[in-house]
């Protein structure tokens, strides 16, 4: 009961609860233009359809490059040691 009686404990309390108020606040901010950004990009596809064509061009690109250098990373860490 001596540590309810404390100032320290009541201010830290506080803090705790006021961060905790805070960064709901900024999860709802961040919630709402997830909501906001995907609700936008619904209707651009659905009124400009190429932009869906685009994206998985640009997905297919993104996975031939990626792949590429990690079999280049690969290719010489295997050269590196081979010559040890």
């Amino acid at each position: 009961m001596e540590l309810l009686q404390s100032v320290g404990f009541w201010i830290g309390l506080f803090k705790i609860v006021w961060i905790n108020i805070i960064l709901s606040g900024d999860n709802a901010v961040v919630i709402a233009l997830v909501i906001f950004g995907s609700t936008l990009m619904i209707k651009l596809m659905a009124r400009f359809p190429v932009i869906v064509t685009l994206g998985a061009a640009l997905g297919d690109g993104l996975v031939l490059f990626l792949g590429r250098v990690l079999q280049r990373r690969n290719a010489e860490a295997s050269q590196a040691t081979s010559m040890q």
